[in-house]
């Protein structure tokens, strides 16, 4: 069974684009939250060794 389901191209590219942006957005999300969490782990570390 074929789909009658057609889109056009920009549209198709939009949503595609946005897409990857989200994605983009939520891995910076994830690395900066990555980050915070080893700075809170290695700060009383640093203060122990002080």
């Amino acid at each position: 069974m074929k789909s009658n389901l057609t889109l056009d191209a920009p549209v198709t590219r939009e949503i595609s684009s946005a897409v990857g942006w989200v994605l983009r957005t939520v891995a910076v999300c994830v690395v900066l939250y990555g980050v915070a969490q080893l700075i809170a782990a290695v700060t009383p570390l640093v203060e122990a060794l002080k």
